[in-house]
């Protein structure tokens, strides 16, 4: 790379996601330097894969498969549709579309939260978290709603704000 090899962009994206409060993104080499033990030292310098040139799109296939799904599906896994179902009164199917729509549009919501956050909106704070309140109480996410309910109260301090935030990223 022209400005910085890889192991110098890791050690920077690994520092801006703790200084960020970030969760680590997943980082994997592509190299044509396929020398035995390789895949050993890249790991463990904190990188999460592994590919070699030529590409086998089997293994490309599976490294996306595992990264690019995974929190999505753990997020899921953690959500009851039938209790979904019943809480809303519609039948399963539906309910799996509102959760998958719910964790398409979650990262985004959350994201835009953090921001306000960072910027002292307070107006824009409560009106956020009222929003994501209403989509998390659609797939029962009870203990986000509490969150998200003290996110919305008119009196609510920055420093409160920011604490409430890592709560509600920590148990999302």
């Amino acid at each position: 790379m022209p400005i910085m090899d890889g192991c110098e962009a890791l050690k920077q994206i690994r520092e801006y996601e703790v200084h960020n409060h970030k969760e680590n993104i997943p980082i994997i080499t592509l190299t044509a330097n396929a020398i035995k033990g390789d895949k050993e030292k890249i790991l463990a310098l904190g990188k999460n894969d592994y590919l070699t040139k030529p590409i086998n799109t089997k293994a490309l296939n599976n490294v996306f498969t595992k990264y690019l799904n995974k929190s999505k599906d753990e997020i899921k896994a953690k959500i009851d549709i039938s209790k979904v179902a019943k809480n809303l009164g519609i039948g399963e199917n539906i309910a799996s579309r509102i959760v998958d729509k719910f964790l398409k549009d979650i990262e985004k919501d959350l994201e835009e939260l953090k921001n306000l956050i960072d910027n002292k909106n307070i107006n824009e704070i409560n009106q956020k978290a009222h929003y994501i309140k209403n989509s998390c109480l659609n797939v029962s996410k009870n203990k986000e709603c509490e969150i998200l309910g003290n996110l919305e109260k008119e009196n609510l301090d920055i420093q409160d704000a920011k604490k409430l935030y890592k709560e509600l990223i920590k148990i999302m």
